[in-house]
């Protein structure tokens, strides 16, 4: 985990959630326009997991 993110450990827990989420809701409605959810979704998860790892 990077220093700055020990100052702010919720931050990641709640890009994490706010990713997953918008995943989930793009399977969910799965119409042609959700789609796009899954886009942001994961790179939010992306971003977040390379923070906690390097």
């Amino acid at each position: 985990m990077r220093p700055d993110d020990e100052l702010n450990p919720g931050g990641c827990a709640a890009a994490l959630c706010t990713g997953t989420a918008l995943l989930a809701l793009s399977l969910l409605l799965s119409d042609g326009w959700a789609l796009w959810l899954s886009v942001p979704g994961a790179l939010l998860i992306l971003w977040t997991m390379a923070r906690l790892i390097g």
